[in-house]
């Protein structure tokens, strides 16, 4: 529950945000000499903006929702922000994605539960993407704990899909 020092727990009690009975947003305003939005107690009863596990539950929340907004489907066609030509989704699951461009020249691997994309991390790359069984096998791999694949943290970036094409 959201409790003001000042306004007490009518202060967005159900959502709302009302002071003596009149509704107001205070969120980014000072209000009694505090900024509500840093001032809220989250379920650990710790300042919401101090607590790493409400935070980290809202970040995964976010990645979800942003995974379910971009749902994709082998062969749909993505841009990203930072590319210039688009990728062509090849292989998907609920954790991972690879897409290849059309020239087969460049891949990226999208890790859905970090938000972030990038190539493999592996120095000697096993797999080539131009190849559907190779593109599944790292895929496999990705999903697989005790394999040592997975996305470079090195040159990664976060997960900028402008757009997504279904085919």
């Amino acid at each position: 529950m959201i409790i003001c020092p000042v306004c007490g727990p009518d202060y967005g009690a159900n959502g709302t945000r009302k002071f003596n009975g009149k509704e107001h947003c205070c969120n980014t305003e000072k209000h009694h000499g505090f900024y509500h939005a840093l001032q809220y107690s989250c379920k650990h009863g710790l300042k919401y903006k101090d607590c790493a596990d409400c935070q980290a539950e809202d970040y995964v929340k976010e990645m979800n929702e942003r995974r379910a907004s971009m749902e994709l489907d082998v062969g749909n066609i993505v841009l990203f922000e930072k590319e210039k030509e688009p990728y062509i989704v090849k292989a998907c699951n609920d954790k991972f994605a690879i897409c290849i461009t059309s020239s087969s020249d460049l891949y990226t691997i999208i890790d859905w539960n970090k938000g972030q994309r990038n190539r493999n991390n592996l120095i000697f790359n096993p797999y080539d993407y131009k190849k559907q069984e190779d593109i599944e096998r790292c895929l496999r791999d990705l999903c697989d704990t005790e394999h040592v694949c997975e996305i470079s943290q090195r040159g990664a970036v976060e997960l900028d899909i402008v757009k997504v094409e279904r085919v």
